[in-house]
């Protein structure tokens, strides 16, 4: 098998396979999207799409629908908002919860959000309105395999301490 290692490299080589493999003189290698910026990504697609499903108005799906069918979403996010909303609608049927808990507020900025500020050690990201930059969301990302999904938003899964003060 060693002695057919060296036909081997000439032919992947002749190929043209080798044409790209490293060498000391060849440039550094194009390195894939920072965790940071892979956080704020998957941030930004949540709390906008999010957004995109509120601005439908009659049309918009039950936030905890929403949250089950979105892969950006963690199990724990959604078992949280599931229960959250369950036991404030328990608790007066007619009313249940008197605020959004992802956004974590009555209104919201209706052209979305951009994000203010991401710790990648924390896996927090806070996100401002593009237009109503006063209105600040704190979101929490964990990795889950290969992406980042989100945890918690608003007051779901965010101690009290680190949600944006009202």
């Amino acid at each position: 098998m060693l002695k057919l290692l060296p036909f081997l490299f000439i032919a992947l080589a002749a190929a043209g396979c080798l044409e790209n493999a490293p060498n000391e003189e060849s440039a550094p290698a194009v390195h894939s999207e920072s965790v940071t910026e892979s956080q704020k990504t998957t941030a930004l697609k949540f709390i906008n799409g999010y957004v995109e499903n509120a601005n439908l108005m009659r049309k918009a799906l039950e936030r905890r629908e929403w949250a089950d069918q979105n892969p950006l979403a963690s199990e724990h996010f959604k078992r949280t908002l599931n229960q959250l909303i369950g036991d404030a609608e328990k608790a007066d049927p007619e009313l249940g919860l008197d605020f959004d808990p992802i956004l974590d507020a009555q209104d919201y900025p209706d052209e979305g959000f951009k994000v203010e500020e991401a710790d990648e050690e924390t896996g927090y990201v806070t996100v401002a309105g593009k237009k109503w930059t006063g209105f600040k969301v704190k979101m929490k990302l964990v990795r889950a395999g290969q992406q980042w999904l989100v945890d918690g938003c608003g007051v779901i899964n965010i101690p009290e301490e680190e949600q944006i003060k009202r």
